[in-house]
């Protein structure tokens, strides 16, 4: 399995694309307003998706959902779809779609109408499994964020593969996952010391709160970021746009 960077930047950021990766071709995580140009940029065939995942309703994370939703309408030449793609998001997922849409393309759009035979609308919540295949599902878990965010572990034949702590503080429910021991968990690491208010989980969060119970087996790759950054921590990797993370951990 492969974790495909498409972005790496924050909501306010130094010129980074959007925070957005994609897993194995099928499960795009996050919709944000550069979602397209990333998608190109990386020669994404959006054909092959399955399931597009929401973790919240800020801008940064799904104002690029109408212009993705649009190019699947226009390839489909306007046709029903024969395979439904899932959206996963937050509670009134389906709702905030359709309003999305009919902000970015105006009410008479035709797309507006195909929305509701084309796709499979999944609303989150903590503890809440999404199945992706026979094979692959999703567990969610809360984040700790001004509005509701959620994370997720994706399981392959059982087996948890990878974590995803989507826009969070620092919490100590985290060490739930943690003590899972996923082998790479991707989160968040927008926390700068020089932040006015703390809203973002830090490097030093990582370090201090989350490492001492790693036991030396997970390796913490950082996104959303404000600026490109190194780490100097072993246990700590910042992923750049184009990045491919291949994950071989797991027991099939």
């Amino acid at each position: 399995m492969k974790i495909r960077i498409l972005g790496n930047g924050g909501a306010i950021n130094d010129g980074l694309p959007y925070n957005s990766f994609l897993v194995d071709d099928f499960f795009l995580a996050e919709t944000p307003p550069d979602i397209m140009n990333s998608l190109f940029r990386e020669k994404v065939n959006i054909a092959k998706l399955s399931i597009i995942y929401i973790s919240h309703f800020h801008g940064d994370h799904y104002f690029g959902l109408p212009f993705l939703i649009l190019r699947l309408f226009f390839n489909s030449g306007g046709r029903t779809a024969d395979r439904k793609i899932k959206i996963a998001g937050p509670q009134g997922i389906k709702y905030k779609t359709e309003e999305i849409c009919r902000l970015a393309l105006g009410e008479n759009h035709p797309v507006n109408s195909w929305i509701e035979n084309s796709f499979i609308f999944n609303e989150l919540g903590p503890g809440s499994n999404i199945v992706i295949d026979n094979n692959t599902s999703l567990k969610i878990f809360q984040m700790h964020h001004f509005i509701e965010t959620y994370g997720f572990s994706l399981y392959l034949n059982g087996h948890i593969v990878f974590t995803y702590f989507a826009d969070t503080m620092w919490n100590d429910d985290l060490l739930n996952q943690v003590k899972l021991f996923p082998g790479i968990i991707l989160t968040d690491l927008n926390g700068e010391p020089a932040d006015p208010v703390k809203v973002h989980m830090s490097e030093q969060d990582i370090i201090e709160k989350a490492i001492p119970h790693s036991e030396g087996k997970i390796i913490y790759y950082g996104t959303h970021l404000k600026i490109q950054k190194e780490s100097v921590h072993k246990n700590i990797k910042y992923v750049y746009p184009g990045e491919t993370i291949l994950i071989q951990h797991f027991v099939q």
